[in-house]
């Protein structure tokens, strides 16, 4: 999925992880000849990884089984890769927290855009500028957003008294890489929330202080439960969290 693509770490746990996150640092200050060291400890807090479990199972006829010239195997690995790739992206953006992995989304936004519906090339700006600089300026920083928000934002045009029209801050994709605002790569998922009324449409972050725990691998299963057809079941277990909300900078739209 595109969260893993953009640079969210993955780990493997074997049991629920507390993780130490610096949340703030220590303050170093000039000290005179002979004279006592400042003190100044960093902010410590904890993050917690545990496994929630996510599942899918589909029964697949012993006709189609028989069928032996058609690549079921092949077919069915691909769908269900491509299904918990999916899930696991709607937890990483919106997941809630609650027996489920904390999304990026899951923060009070950092910004109102004044429209329900549009945005303008000043709020792409700020919203820029609202990351700190120490999350902005690594080359992980990236954008997240739907395709429909990406499609207006794209089409925004910046006045030229000379030459008409010029696309706003937006460049053509490289060799297969995503296109870029401001010089930061845009990712587009269908689990972001479009540019509606409310909701949470934008996010400008740093996918580094993601952090994915995975509980073992993709466990597949086949089961007989009937005598016409065979069920394959599958599950992981998963956690994701933030570990700097401040890394995430999140803008929705005006109500």
């Amino acid at each position: 999925n595109v969260f893993r693509a953009a640079g969210a770490r993955a780990i493997a746990t074997k049991s629920t992880h507390n993780i130490p996150v610096l949340t703030a640092l220590a303050t170093a200050a000039i000290t005179g000849e002979m004279l006592a060291y400042t003190a100044s400890d960093p902010t410590i807090a904890n993050v917690q990884l545990k496994a929630y479990k996510q599942t899918l199972k589909t029964p697949v006829s012993e006709e189609l089984l028989a069928d032996d010239w058609y690549d079921v195997a092949g077919e069915l690995a691909r769908a269900t890769g491509m299904a918990f790739g999916a899930g696991e992206e709607g937890y990483f953006f919106t997941g809630t927290g609650s027996s489920q992995p904390t999304g990026i989304l899951n923060k009070t936004a950092d910004k109102t855009y004044a429209s329900a519906t549009a945005i303008t090339g000043d709020e792409i700006i700020e919203t820029y500028f609202g990351l700190a600089r120490q999350y902005r300026d690594d080359d992980a920083a990236c954008w997240f957003m739907a395709d429909t928000t990406a499609l207006l934002i794209a089409k925004l045009k910046l006045t030229v008294t000379t030459s008409g029209t010029l696309p706003y801050f937006w460049s053509d994709p490289v060799a297969g890489e995503p296109a870029r605002l401001y010089g930061k790569k845009v990712y587009t998922s269908t689990q972001v929330p479009a540019a509606t009324a409310t909701l949470k449409a934008v996010c400008f972050c740093n996918p580094a202080y993601y952090l994915i725990g995975e509980r073992g691998g993709l466990v597949a299963k086949r089961l007989a439960l009937d005598e016409y057809s065979d069920t394959f079941a599958f599950h992981t277990r998963i956690d994701g969290i933030p570990l700097d909300t401040s890394a995430f900078y999140v803008a929705k739209m005006a109500a």
